[in-house]
């Protein structure tokens, strides 16, 4: 029993070592690709470019956004002040609940 218990912990810290070796060693940096010319800092500048594109893309929308949000409140002032003119712009009195 003694035996079995040491020969598995041997073999469970040869497992960890032995993948620190192989992470350490053949495992790629996270940001490295090859498409980017081998360097971080490529791959970087080509990131920001593309959220450099998606940050006008926001903006146009944003922009949008503003307009619309301008012509559903005229819209809704319109149909406003075209209720008032149909009822004499009060409410009527309700009485006799």
């Amino acid at each position: 029993m003694n035996k079995t218990i040491t020969f598995l912990l041997i073999a469970f810290f040869l497992y960890i070592i032995t993948c620190h070796i192989i992470y350490t060693f053949f495992l790629i940096e996270g940001l490295e690709n090859s498409s980017s010319s081998g360097s971080n800092c490529g791959y970087l500048i080509k990131v920001m470019g593309k959220l450099e594109k998606i940050n006008n893309q926001m903006q146009d929308l944003s922009g949008n956004v503003q307009s619309l949000q301008g012509q559903v409140n005229g819209l809704a002032q319109s149909q406003q002040q075209y209720a008032d003119q149909l009822t004499g712009g009060t409410a009527p009195q309700i009485t006799g609940t």
